[in-house]
C-alpha cells in the first residue's frame, strides 16, 4: 500500500466561528492590517433553513487575507465561542508597530484580564502583541537577563520595549 504525497500548493485557512459578525470582524480586520483584502463571502440561501434557522440573505461565511494569511469567518450561531486556546501573534517591529496593533484590536475589546501581550479583541478573539527584540531576549544565551526580561513580561499587559530591554540588562 503506498500513499500519495500531495505536490500542489497547499492552503491551510483559519476559520473563525462568530455568532453574526463575521463580515464585520472580516472589515474590522483588513482595516488594521496592511495588504488584507476580503476576498469573497457566501449568504445563506433557503435550502436547509430547518437546519441552520437563519435568515435567506444573511452572511453564511466570509474569507478574506490578513497580509498573506487567509481567514474564512463562518456565522454559524451563539453555539460555540472564542477563548485564549488559540490566538494569533503578531511580531513587531518595534513599540511603535506593538502600540499600533494594541491600540487598533483593544478598541472595544477586553484587557483586563490578560497580561503578557495578550489581548481579546471585540469579537473574543485572542491576540499575542509581541516585539520581536522580546524573542531574542527569551533565547539569549545569557538565561540571567532572559530570566529577567521575562519576569518583567509577565507584569505588562502591552509589552514595553524600553521596560523588557533595561529589565533585560538589569537596569530595573
Amino acid at each position: 500500500m503506498s500513499l500519495s504525497t500531495h505536490t500542489g500548493n497547499l492552503t491551510l485557512t483559519t476559520v473563525l466561528w462568530f455568532n453574526s459578525q463575521a463580515e464585520e470582524a472580516a472589515n474590522f480586520y483588513t482595516s488594521i492590517f496592511p495588504n488584507s483584502k476580503i476576498l469573497r463571502s457566501q449568504r445563506y440561501s433557503d435550502a436547509g433553513k430547518e437546519i441552520h434557522g437563519q435568515e435567506s440573505g444573511s452572511i453564511l461565511f466570509v474569507e478574506f487575507d490578513l497580509d498573506g494569511h487567509r481567514f474564512s469567518g463562518l456565522n454559524g450561531g451563539p453555539h460555540v465561542t472564542f477563548n485564549h486556546a488559540v490566538s494569533f501573534m503578531i511580531d513587531c517591529a518595534d513599540q511603535k508597530e506593538v502600540d499600533y496593533y494594541w491600540d487598533k484590536l483593544t478598541e472595544g475589546g477586553d484587557v483586563t484580564k490578560q497580561e503578557c501581550g495578550w489581548l481579546a479583541d471585540k469579537f473574543g478573539v485572542s491576540w499575542q502583541v509581541v516585539p520581536k527584540r522580546l524573542k531574542e531576549m527569551l533565547i539569549s544565551e545569557d538565561t540571567a537577563a532572559a530570566g529577567r526580561a521575562s519576569v518583567a513580561m509577565m507584569g505588562m499587559k502591552k509589552l514595553d520595549i524600553e521596560g523588557l530591554e533595561k529589565a533585560f540588562k538589569g537596569e530595573q
